[in-house]
């Protein structure tokens, strides 16, 4: 017998069985009032933001977590929408995180947290998913896996551990838990929970063995995400009075970097932090968001954290949007369009002096 079907057959935690929930969308009543607000539009003022947010405060050590973190697994269609999900997942106030890619455990604070001071200091403290000893907000780790290999998948191994969930902790470079306020819950296709696929794209036994426990949701039925509450399109012609901004997101291919700012160096050769888009918008303003990539669902949910919260984290510190902002969306036109297309030179077969970066020389880099 095959043994990737032998093993799906043994699983007993398959969908059918009494111990299983359906879990549904929440009522919109109880999710809030996060999303009464109208699409695209900022409140007139934000609400004061937590106590922990009111400065950057260096983060001691990270220390062990007394509880392993809560675990569910859930199965959607490789192509379902995830947006719908997220927001029933939040309903309770936990903060949402997706991951689609090992890689994306390496961004937004999530492993390391670090910060540049105006006299040029490099603070590091651990990241988000560590225990500290400052009070947490509830986090809930979102491992998108449906489109992952099973060689990828192996990058979770000690993250999914039931034991012990934990990650390498860029701070103290070493392996710590997980901090108490942390949730993992991962999405998996039906293709690979019954293995209808061939064997090297199917997680392996080694995966199954971290995933497979008692009481998991496994099915999940809500609507899907209303598409009204992104920025509304904006079609004619851009007008630059009244104060209007443009934030172009293909101009670095990187919208972490466009939107929160990155470290860099300043004329002089020092060390320094290059402020992001949302550091520069003032109050009242009407932002235009053009050439975004809204079909990457990572971008669009933090987008939204950020219109319904009005708090993002730029330089180790949660900062906080200027009152009264509205945003719309905007494509590129034909002309930008052209003139990205002749900023790549393709050729065949690279000359000599040319320096050839690609998935086998990028670990010398």
């Amino acid at each position: 017998m095959d043994s990737i079907n032998s093993f799906s057959s043994q699983r007993h935690w398959k969908s059918e069985l009494p111990g299983t929930k359906v879990r549904s969308q929440a009522p919109v009543g109880e999710t809030g009032n996060m999303d009464s607000q109208e699409a695209g539009q900022i409140p007139a003022c934000w609400p004061d933001p937590p106590s922990k947010a009111q400065s950057c405060t260096s983060v001691s050590p990270c220390v062990a977590a007394g509880r392993r973190a809560v675990f569910d697994c859930l199965l959607l269609d490789v192509q379902a929408p995830v947006q719908a999900l997220l927001d029933e997942q939040g309903a309770g106030g936990d903060e949402l995180v997706l991951v689609q890619e090992p890689e994306g455990l390496l961004q937004d604070s999530l492993t390391l947290r670090v910060t540049l001071t105006d006299s040029g200091v490099l603070h590091r403290a651990p990241g988000r998913l560590f225990a500290t000893h400052l009070p947490q907000q509830p986090l809930c780790l979102v491992l998108d896996c449906r489109k992952l290999s099973a060689a990828q998948l192996t990058a979770y191994n000690d993250l999914l551990d039931p034991d012990q969930p934990s990650l390498y902790d860029r701070c103290s470079k070493s392996k710590q838990p997980l901090g108490d306020h942390v949730r993992i819950l991962v999405l998996l296709s039906q293709q690979q929970y019954l293995a209808e696929t061939d064997a090297a794209s199917c997680p392996g036994q080694d995966f199954w063995r971290r995933v497979a426990r008692p009481g998991l949701t496994l099915e999940w039925t809500g609507p899907a995400a209303d598409p009204d509450l992104l920025p509304p399109c904006h079609t004619g012609e851009l007008s630059y009075e009244n104060g209007l901004e443009v934030i172009d997101f293909h101009h670095h291919g990187d919208w972490r970097r466009t939107l929160y700012g990155w470290l860099g160096t300043d004329d002089h050769g020092r060390m320094c932090f290059c402020v992001g888009a949302l550091a520069r918008l003032r109050a009242g303003q009407r932002v235009v968001l053009r050439g975004a990539d809204w079909s990457d669902p990572v971008f669009c949910h933090e987008w939204l954290k950020i219109q319904r919260t009005g708090f993002y984290d730029s330089n180790g510190c949660q900062c906080r949007l200027p009152d009264g902002l509205s945003f719309v969306r905007s494509t590129l036109d034909a002309a930008e369009r052209q003139w990205l297309g002749q900023c790549i030179s393709r050729q065949k077969h690279p000359c000599q002096e040319s320096i050839v970066v690609n998935q086998y020389s990028l670990p010398q880099w």
